[in-house]
């Protein structure tokens, strides 16, 4: 079975629905900020909701949504024009790619100057890392992700020229297997957001493509016209170079 539909079935289950809920809820909100004609979706999960931009695309082979086009193509290599695209939602793909460097440069090559980043990763330092590092088979899915870190991620948006707005953070609980379990511990989000912000489950980036172009300013005047060469007073150096020269000379004629 393909990874996005073994993912997209994991997040119709416990722990992976209460997630997904908590990462709708945080999506719409951060996209109800945001405007364009153009939003792409790209990654696991339906993590795409209405907005202020016009046209949405969700990049890949997941469900079909009313209103959403789909485009295949893999994220390595998005078949996206560059400097098209307004707001790109990342969900998770860092995770579950090989290359997530040439990821991160396709999402920069699409996106307009001054466009939107929204991503979203699992980190390693919470329950559900811990919970990774358990002995449990290689290939069970989100388990076998990458889990890389947000400062990583961060480091990473800054050297392809990105700067960070806002970072928000997710899930608090451990990844029980029952929806009972997990709605039954629902109040440790309040108590996590509080007092243990960093050890949440997924991290959330919000980052803008800066452009910065340099043009070179030419001076409104040239020193030459401000400073007439006959009216350059020769320095000592030249002066006593000067004199020797004619004591030189003076000495010729005399032979």
């Amino acid at each position: 079975m393909a990874l996005q539909q073994v993912l997209q079935q994991w997040f119709s289950t416990s722990p992976g629905s209460e997630l997904l809920h908590l990462e709708q809820e945080c999506i719409a909100r951060l996209q109800g900020n945001l405007f364009g004609h153009y939003l792409v979706g790209a990654g696991y999960g339906a993590l795409i909701s209405p907005s202020r931009v016009r046209t949405a695309v969700l990049l890949g082979e997941g469900e079909r949504r009313p209103g959403v086009l789909q485009v295949r193509g893999a994220l390595t290599q998005m078949p996206l024009q560059s400097d098209a695209v307004d707001v790109v939602v990342l969900a998770h793909a860092l995770d579950f790619t090989v290359d997530p460097h040439q990821v991160l440069r396709e999402v920069e090559r699409i996106l307009i100057a001054e466009g939107r980043l929204i991503l979203l990763g699992f980190n390693p330092y919470s329950l559900w890392g811990v919970r990774r590092l358990l002995r449990i088979p290689r290939r069970v899915l989100p388990w076998s992700g990458a889990f890389i870190s947000q400062r990583r991620v961060v480091d990473w948006l800054r050297l392809l020229g990105f700067e960070i707005e806002r970072v928000e953070r997710l899930m608090y609980r451990p990844p029980l297997r029952t929806s009972g379990g997990m709605r039954g511990i629902g109040f440790i989000e309040a108590m996590g957001a509080r007092w243990w912000p960093p050890l949440a489950a997924v991290y959330v980036i919000q980052a803008v493509k800066r452009v910065s172009t340099l043009t070179l300013i030419q001076p409104p005047w040239k020193l030459n016209r401000v400073i007439k060469p006959s009216l350059v007073e020769p320095s000592a150096r030249n002066r006593v170079e000067r004199e020797a020269k004619g004591e030189e000379r003076g000495a010729m004629n005399d032979e």
